[in-house]
């Protein structure tokens, strides 16, 4: 998590699925929340993927006919879970809400971690 100069709050998705504590509560004092150590432990473990998959198969949340809404969680599975056309469109919508150097940064970030995986795979 960092914070870029004009407030922006940068989460990756690997230091929540790394330090789910840790990151949630960075993300809580960034909005100003002033939490306590158990009011984030028990925030977090409500919205991990498998107490998030309980809920859904006890319809606590929803679902459609679309599939479940709760995916596998991994730190790189959404790219087998959406359609590449799905994963398109967000990334438009993001960068029209995001600064350019903040696009230009997950883009590098983005290209670094394929080539890492592709050099791991391979």
């Amino acid at each position: 998590t960092e914070v870029l100069k004009d407030s922006t709050l940068i989460v990756y998705y690997e230091a929540l699925l790394l330090r789910p504590i840790e990151e949630t509560y960075r993300i809580a004092q960034y909005y100003g929340l002033d939490l306590d150590v158990d009011t984030v432990a028990k925030v977090t473990a409500a919205m991990s993927a498998s107490n998030m998959k309980k809920m859904e198969q006890s319809h606590k949340i929803s679902t459609n006919a679309a599939g479940p809404k709760v995916r596998s969680a991994g730190k790189t599975t959404f790219r087998d879970e959406l359609s590449k056309e799905t994963i398109e469109v967000c990334t438009r919508y993001m960068e029209k809400l995001m600064p350019e150097h903040v696009v230009r940064a997950f883009t590098e970030l983005g290209e670094q971690l394929v080539q890492k995986n592709r050099a791991e795979a391979g």
